[in-house]
């Protein structure tokens, strides 16, 4: 066999093996000064990318975080302006006649709620001066409209707002809305007359007791916690002549009342046509009794007063007449 060699008969293998050696440390040595550089080049745009996702998510919840402080109420410039609201409705508690603090006041309309939280703040004489001064400036016929229709929460808003001016004709509103279609709103008026101490709120009340519109044990739980401080003296004109539902509720007022004008009226209603109205005259005597006794005798039948709130106050209880 012959063997193949270079022009001067020199072997070409020989010289081969030793090229493709270079050429491989060469390309090792390549690798070794360009990898570091491509690895920085991909750390570096790494680290920029997740410096960019970073800020943009904290942009992010900054701006979500400022629009939900907006939102309710609670931005940086709330504290500015409950100074402003503040000193307006000081200006016009000391000096209800001065023109430009009435302007003034005026221009917070929209801004009820802060101007109420002011208020509040103040003596009674100078919140009086506020709401007749709010009254005149129009924020009753406001909250009326602003009652009669809209979003439920805004009517309920509305609503308590307007029980804290206490406008003339409060209790006509008042009693009005609480036989609105929505049971939120209508419970929510109810509510409100529970808070002025007047006759005729505590009146209504009694009389709300025969409408299904607000439930009768809720209406009888506002009365109870009424602002009116001589019920009694309503309990005894409306009960003889109230609808069977007035009456059956009404026994269990007079026997949480601790009040001894009850005793005759519960006395006559053990008499009534209406089965129900009797044995409710009858627990509501022995829980009277029961209260009043400042010395229970041992053996005395109780008529455990605990199980008979939970009985008659219980939050589904209406009360149908036979």
């Amino acid at each position: 066999m012959s063997r193949a060699n270079g022009a001067g008969g020199f072997p070409t293998q020989i010289l081969v093996v030793p090229a493709t050696a270079a050429v491989a440390v060469l390309a090792l040595l390549a690798l070794l000064v360009v990898a570091p550089v491509l690895v920085l080049a991909l750390a570096t745009v790494a680290l920029v990318l997740c410096a960019v996702t970073i800020v943009a998510r904290v942009a992010r919840v900054a701006r979500v975080g400022r629009v939900a402080r907006l939102l309710r109420g609670r931005g940086s410039g709330d504290a500015a302006m409950d100074a402003v609201v503040r000193r307006v409705v000081y200006r016009v508690a000391r000096r209800p006649s001065d023109a430009r603090a009435r302007r003034e006041l005026a221009g917070h309309l929209a801004e009820l709620e802060r101007v109420l939280t002011m208020t509040d703040r103040l003596r009674p004489s100078g919140r009086a001066t506020v709401r007749r001064v709010l009254g005149e400036l129009g924020a009753t016929t406001r909250l009326q409209a602003r009652a009669r229709s809209g979003r439920v929460r805004q009517r309920v808003t509305a609503i308590r707002q307007l029980a804290w001016l206490a406008p003339p004709d409060v209790v006509w509103r008042l009693d009005e809305l609480t036989r609105d279609r929505d049971p939120d709103v209508a419970l929510a008026a109810a509510t409100a007359l529970g808070g002025i101490p007047e006759s005729a709120a505590y009146r209504a009340l009694v009389r709300l007791l025969a409408d299904d519109t607000v439930p009768p044990a809720r209406t009888a739980s506002i009365l109870l916690g009424s602002a009116w401080d001589d019920p009694m003296r309503v309990l005894i004109q409306e009960l003889p002549a109230g609808p069977p539902a007035v009456r059956y509720w009404g026994t269990i007022l007079v026997g949480h009342s601790r009040d001894p004008r009850g005793i005759g009226l519960l006395e006559a209603l053990l008499r009534d046509p209406d089965p129900d109205v009797r044995r409710s005259a009858a627990s509501a005597l022995a829980l009277y009794r029961e209260l009043t006794d400042p010395e229970p005798r041992a053996g005395r039948p109780s008529s455990s007063s605990a199980h008979h709130r939970r009985r008659c106050f219980a939050p589904g209880r209406t009360f149908v007449p036979r």
